[in-house]
């Protein structure tokens, strides 16, 4: 069970105190004034609710200050809230920037992987061994590049806290280096069959 807060409390005696008030005034409408008990009890009555009034008062000023704990808690809510969907804004912005980055990265991937699939397969008989050397070494560098700039995005995602795009962008990364290094090896095949 939650603890009241000053609020509450303050609310809850206000109406209790009013309550009471209510009470008495009906009382002391309803009251015959025909002897001396009665008009001795309507006396008693009136100070009590006189004293229920003075009550009623400070229990205003207690509702009016805890009514003003409670905007001030409100308007502390509504900034913090606003800051995060400040933060919330810019780290959107941010991923999108990220990931605009990212699929820049994967295309130049596919571009760097997509002509020299029929190169490392061998499918390209045709293709003579400095030509093919040459292919393949060029196809090396860039894979190169891009695995370095894969590694770069990593680090800046990891750094940013992006931990999605550390994912991905390290999944291409292996992808890459697993096609270089199919690369490498047709590379070192043809330089054996046709040095130059």
């Amino acid at each position: 069970m939650t603890a009241k807060t000053p609020l509450a409390t303050a609310a809850a005696t206000f109406e209790h105190d009013l309550i009471r008030y209510d009470e008495l005034a009906v009382e002391l409408a309803a009251m015959p004034l025909s002897s001396q008990k009665s008009l001795a009890r309507a006396t008693k009555l009136l100070e009590e609710a006189a004293a229920c009034e003075q009550r009623l008062g400070h229990d205003v000023e207690m509702l009016m200050t805890a009514m003003q704990g409670a905007r001030n808690r409100q308007q502390g809510a509504a900034e913090k809230t606003l800051d995060v969907a400040r933060r919330i804004e810019s780290r959107m912005a941010e991923h999108a920037v990220v990931m605009q980055r990212f699929v820049a990265l994967a295309e130049r991937a596919k571009r760097a992987t997509q002509p020299v699939a029929d190169l490392v397969e061998g499918g390209n008989e045709s293709t003579d061994g400095p030509t093919l050397k040459k292919r393949l070494g060029d196809a090396q560098t860039e894979m190169n590049d891009v695995v370095a700039e894969a590694e770069r995005m990593i680090a800046e995602a990891a750094q940013a806290g992006w931990q999605d795009v550390v994912r991905e962008a390290d999944s291409l990364k292996q992808k890459l280096m697993t096609t270089r290094n199919r690369v490498a090896l047709a590379h070192r095949k043809v330089s054996e069959k046709a040095p130059v």
